[in-house]
C-alpha cells in the first residue's frame, strides 16, 4: 500500500482528515490518515517538549520551575483586557458582566474570547463574549497570585 507523508502548516479550523480524503478523491484511489502528529501549537513546538524522565529528574533534583512557561505565553493569542480591581474581584467570583463594566470590546473580539488582566499584569480570567447580549462570561478564573 503506497504511503505519503505530508507536513502541513495551517491555522485553526483546518481539517486534515478532509484534506486526506479530498486528495484521495483527486487521485482516484481513496486516502485516509494513518497518523496525525501536531508538531506545533501556537508558541509550543514538539522539538521543545520534555520526556517524562526529564520532568521526573527536574522534580527530584530541583529546578523544575525553569521548565514552566508563564500563563501569558499559553494565552498570548488571546485578546487582552485590562480591568480595575473591583471588576477583577467580580470576575474572580465567576460573575458575568456587561461589556460596559469590563471595558470596550476589542476589535478582534469577533472570536468571542479575551483575557482579563489587572493593571499590574495579574491574570484574572479567560472570558467569553456573548456577542448578542454584549456580556462577558468568565470561562476560567485565576486566584490572586502571591
Amino acid at each position: 500500500m503506497p504511503l505519503l507523508t505530508l507536513e502541513v502548516e495551517c491555522g485553526k479550523g483546518t481539517y486534515l482528515r478532509s484534506i486526506a480524503h479530498e486528495l484521495g478523491q483527486a487521485l482516484g484511489c481513496g486516502a485516509y490518515l494513518r497518523n496525525l502528529t501536531r508538531l506545533r501549537y501556537g508558541p509550543f513546538a514538539i522539538d521543545d517538549a520534555l520526556t517524562v524522565a526529564s520532568l521526573e529528574e527536574a522534580f527530584c533534583l530541583g529546578g523544575w520551575e525553569r521548565l514552566l512557561h508563564p500563563m501569558s505565553v499559553a494565552l498570548g493569542h488571546c485578546q487582552r483586557l485590562t480591568v480595575g480591581e473591583e471588576v477583577a474581584v467580580k470576575l474572580r467570583q465567576g460573575l458575568s458582566l456587561p461589556s460596559t463594566a469590563v471595558g470596550p470590546i476589542p476589535d478582534d473580539a469577533s472570536c468571542g474570547a479575551a483575557c482579563a488582566y489587572t493593571e499590574d499584569n495579574g491574570l484574572v480570567a479567560v472570558l467569553r463574549l456573548d456577542v448578542e447580549t454584549q456580556v462577558w462570561h468568565p470561562r476560567k478564573v485565576f486566584p490572586v497570585s502571591n
